[in-house]
């Protein structure tokens, strides 16, 4: 008994402690990007964040796995983060879900109204669902064709100018594909287009041709009509009729990691264009011999553009609404796209922010940095209908089929515009 009372008196004594202790701190949960150099920077802004918001701090989570599966993951168990950094496709997707908050409450704030003033046109109340705010962007991107000038030097070829065509293109390439004696490309002219329908590649290019990918209300795709598929062909024999562009098998034999559009041959002086953002200043900048420059993207028969601004939203179950909402606040202000400047390449959603010295100097390339600038002046946002996960994927194999000559590129768009129409009668 006596044994007893005193573990009884040593539990009680160890209850009361508990409750007379510290409360565990509260904290907003922030998910990020995990690769090396996305989550330095979410680190340092979530270190200048807490700093001066001591009140509810923001944890950071960056997976080293698949992102969206691990956020998808965290939701489904019930323990979603408060804070999602999202690509415009996942933003769609969740707020089609509800599992993102409206963020109308928050139009009147005089931070969100001073952010609307000074965002870049095409970006002003952007991410609005059946009716709702749900996603604010802190960044976007455009595309250029970075162009190697030694190799124009040599070859006595014009460099792009800012009117240029996709026949201006195809002219270039041409005269800057050089074949060995046994037909063995030793340059090729051009890295080539990725062919995706997510959002911003063949969509644009698409339109580019004066065709459209979807209709006005997205009810159907309409890779299958005639200036369309006329787009899609032409990317296509760019790699194998006229051959000025690697092939899928000549990417994946060449040395190291390449990418989709050539981006390592080109940086080896082995392709004289490549199609890519503003981030690749980063890379090129490491290569000082290099000569290069950058062109806009080329006009077809409409001159297009678009953007692609990664957002941050907050989850519908959050505990802290205001909190998360603080935490956006000061991404979106200026000292926190002034961190964008300083620690990363992509253009920050505020234009008085892409306008300073600190921005357009990068890398001491402020005519790289105008030409991306140029392009938001008309860039507009591509299209999405949530709920198409699964006909990206069944489109990008067949337009792969279509890449590699295993089928033909009507029968491609053809195949493609059915699924989607499929996919919209299943929803």
């Amino acid at each position: 008994m006596r044994i007893a009372k005193i573990l009884f008196l040593i539990f009680l004594m160890l209850g009361l402690s508990s409750c007379g202790g510290r409360k565990r701190e509260e904290a907003v949960k922030l998910i990020w990007w995990g690769d090396i150099y996305n989550r330095n920077f979410a680190r340092k802004l979530v270190e200048a964040y807490n700093k001066t918001n001591p009140a509810i701090k923001v944890s950071l989570i960056t997976p080293t796995g698949s992102y969206w599966m691990k956020l998808q993951t965290m939701m489904a168990g019930g323990t979603a983060p408060d804070v999602f950094l999202l690509s415009p496709t996942q933003a769609y997707e969740l707020a089609d879900k509800g599992a993102l908050l409206s963020l109308n409450g928050y139009r009147t704030d005089p931070a969100y109204i001073s952010f609307q003033e000074s965002v870049w046109k095409a970006l002003k109340d952007e991410l609005t669902y059946k009716g709702s705010l749900y996603a604010i962007p802190i960044w976007t991107n455009t595309i250029g064709i970075f162009y190697n000038k030694a190799l124009f030097d040599k070859a006595g070829v014009a460099y792009p100018t800012k009117d240029w065509t996709f026949k201006d293109l195809l002219k270039k390439a041409k005269l800057l594909t050089i074949r060995g004696k046994k037909g063995r490309i030793k340059q090729y002219g051009f890295g080539g287009f990725p062919l995706s329908v997510t959002p911003w590649n063949l969509d644009m290019l698409i339109k580019a041709f004066g065709g459209e990918l979807y209709s006005k209300d997205m009810r159907r795709c309409l890779i299958d009509t005639p200036k369309s598929v006329a787009a899609v062909k032409w990317a296509v024999e760019v790699v194998n009729k006229y051959h000025v562009a690697p092939t899928p098998s000549e990417l994946s034999t060449s040395k190291g990691v390449v990418s989709a559009s050539g981006t390592d041959l080109f940086q080896m002086g082995k392709v004289a264009m490549v199609y890519w953002g503003r981030w690749y200043l980063a890379m090129l900048s490491k290569s000082p011999d290099l000569k290069w420059a950058v062109a806009p993207y080329p006009r077809g028969k409409r001159k297009v553009m678009y953007q692609a601004p990664i957002y941050l939203g907050i989850s519908s179950t959050t505990k802290f609404p205001g909190a998360s909402w603080k935490f956006i606040k000061f991404v979106m202000s200026k000292a926190g796209q002034k961190m964008l400047v300083t620690y990363r390449t992509e253009i920050p959603a505020l234009r008085s922010v892409a306008n300073t010295p600190e921005f357009l100097n990068y890398a001491g390339r402020e005519d790289a940095t105008r030409v991306f600038l140029g392009m938001l002046e008309y860039a507009g946002i591509p299209h999405y209908l949530p709920g198409k996960g699964e006909w990206f994927e069944f489109a990008k194999m067949k337009l792969e089929l279509a890449l590699l000559g295993k089928i033909s590129v009507e029968e491609a768009c053809k195949e493609i515009a059915g699924e989607y129409q499929q996919s919209v009668v299943r929803q």
